[in-house]
């Protein structure tokens, strides 16, 4: 079975073009799996907004005021009202609703509770001991990742 991609793209709209929207519709036949995140809705144009919340599989959502607690709640509801936007401006810290991709089909939606950070300060030698772990786990030659990109390719 052909291995699947990874790509998370932070502060996503720093990256709304018309070329990020397409990617978007097209991903999951090239076994790509996003996961992007910004601050609010109003960041993204039209089009890329309509690509993501025409193509998620998951979504989840901290506390959002506005306009973007009215369109999460709908996204996030199997039916009118199951979420409600007074629900996603009310979450307190560290608490948000999710509705997942199941194998294929979109969960319930339900609420979770994430673990606050352990301190405000990571000592710098921490960051280090991640960064290389992170390194050796998951890093490899930009060579190497492009030659297995072009085998997968291939077998397509």
């Amino acid at each position: 079975m052909p291995k699947n991609f990874f790509l998370t793209v932070d502060e996503f709209q720093n990256y709304r073009t018309g070329s990020f929207a397409s990617i978007l519709s097209e991903a999951r036949k090239y076994r790509l799996c996003l996961t992007v995140a910004h601050q609010y809705l109003k960041q993204l144009d039209e089009e890329t907004s309509n690509a993501v919340f025409g193509n998620v599989g998951s979504l989840v959502s901290f506390q959002v005021t506005g306009d973007d607690a009215e369109i999460l709640a709908r996204s996030l509801s199997q039916f009118p009202g199951q979420v409600r936007p007074a629900d996603l401006a009310n979450l307190p810290k560290y608490t948000a609703y999710a509705r997942v991709l199941i194998d294929g089909m979109p969960s319930r939606p339900f609420s979770l509770q994430t673990l606050p950070p352990p301190t405000l300060q990571t000592p710098e030698d921490r960051r280090r001991i991640v960064r290389e772990a992170s390194g050796r786990r998951h890093a490899a030659p930009a060579e190497r990742v492009h030659a297995e990109i072009r085998k997968a390719f291939e077998n397509l």
